[in-house]
């Protein structure tokens, strides 16, 4: 599956330029780069969560599971 259809189905929105998108990973690395590539795409509200979740949990902000 690629990313359009994914979010298609995900935002039942087929216009996702626009669509927000946060990334992130461990570190903020691979989502830094996972954002590059979606804006290269034409995804234009695309952000990555700089320190990833390793600073995330370093300041202490809430982090909540969610099982699917």
């Amino acid at each position: 599956m690629n990313i359009q259809t994914y979010l298609t189905q995900k935002t039942g929105n087929e216009n996702l330029e626009n669509v927000e998108l946060v990334l992130y990973c461990r570190s903020g690395a691979r989502s830094a780069l996972a954002a590059e590539s979606l804006k290269k795409m034409g995804f234009t509200n695309v952000s990555s969560l700089e320190g990833g979740m390793n600073q995330w949990v370093t300041l202490a902000l809430p982090v909540t599971e969610h099982n699917s």
